[in-house]
């Protein structure tokens, strides 16, 4: 009997036991059930940055190459980035040196520069005392940037639904990027965003 016991305790266990495995390239990206995950946050900063680009270099010499500082993200929704702050961060830094004619200063400087000026948050750089600063400390380490770069995440909460029999909720959330980025030299201002609408229901 004890011999039973033993052995269905340790069936019940091997089944509770957590597993991993390994996706394949070509497997789609499984979707976080509790809030934004890395593949919405791929999915908006490409098209965020893609639209930006685009309209960019049909109107600048796309043989020279542009120094940009990334200057950092504002998360402002209803969720918190957690430890996709850091990805995101070196997600939009390849999406910026991937999009042809530009180079993106190394993180090390800007997170500097941004601590020597004491920017709050990224619209700080909206006002010409703080963008200058900025520059002038970035200039100090050899860091010329011709552009400066930084993006807005936002979310929107819709509860669209309910099934009062399931007592199950239906609810949208509208994961938004907005990214900015500035001519240092001519002050020039270009926004474009990136944004994907995700369906959660509860059990």
């Amino acid at each position: 009997m004890r011999h039973a016991l033993i052995a269905t305790s340790l069936l019940v266990l091997g089944a509770c036991a957590n597993t991993a495995r390994l996706k394949g390239p070509d497997e789609a990206r499984g979707l976080d059930v509790r809030g934004v995950g890395s593949a919405e946050l791929e999915q908006i900063s490409a098209e965020a940055l893609g639209k930006l680009f685009a309209i960019h270099k049909s109107n600048v010499n796309v043989a020279e190459p542009y120094l940009v500082a990334f200057a950092g993200i504002d998360s402002r929704g209803g969720e918190e980035l957690r430890d996709h702050r850091e990805a995101l961060l070196d997600i939009i830094e390849r999406e910026i040196n991937d999009a042809g004619p530009y180079r993106v200063i190394a993180r090390r400087f800007v997170q500097r520069a941004n601590q020597e000026v004491d920017i709050r948050q990224m619209e700080d750089l909206f006002l010409p005392k703080y963008r200058d600063a900025f520059l002038d400390v970035l200039g100090n380490m050899g860091q010329v940037p011709r552009y400066l770069i930084w993006a807005s995440f936002t979310t929107q909460t819709d509860r669209v639904g309910e099934t009062l029999i399931l007592q199950r909720e239906l609810k949208e959330v509208t994961y938004n990027l907005n990214v900015s980025m500035i001519d240092v030299q001519t002050g020039a201002l270009d926004q474009k965003d990136g944004r994907v609408t995700k369906e959660y229901k509860s059990k």
